[in-house]
């Protein structure tokens, strides 16, 4: 049911049943990730953040949830974190934009 809100951008409902998805099965790191990304859209970053953690313990290399997890820290304006967890991903590939993004924009802040 999740997956038909979401598609038909029912943010809510579909993130409402993919909630309850995950109290099923925390296990499923696609499901997380969307948990992650609709909890963004409707602004709810602390579930965002949530989502994306439990996602990269499941698997620390689902670029989704990287991705995801950096978008939500900057958005909580966690500015340490995020420039810590950017670091990490650029370490790990060198073109992730977010990441250059998110290292020149804090760099240039303190500066």
């Amino acid at each position: 049911m999740g997956l038909i809100h979401e598609e038909r951008e029912e943010w809510k409902l579909a993130l409402q049943n993919l909630v309850e998805a995950v109290n099923l099965d925390d296990g499923d790191v696609l499901t997380l990730c969307k948990v992650g990304r609709i909890a963004i859209k409707l602004k709810q970053l602390v579930l965002a953040k949530i989502a994306f953690d439990k996602c990269l313990q499941k698997n620390p290399n689902h670029w989704g949830a990287k991705d995801g997890y950096l978008q939500t820290l900057c958005l909580m304006e966690e500015l340490d974190a995020a420039y810590g967890f950017a670091f990490k991903c650029y370490a790990e590939d060198r073109k992730y934009e977010r990441a250059i993004r998110v290292l020149m924009e804090i760099r240039d802040k303190s500066i």
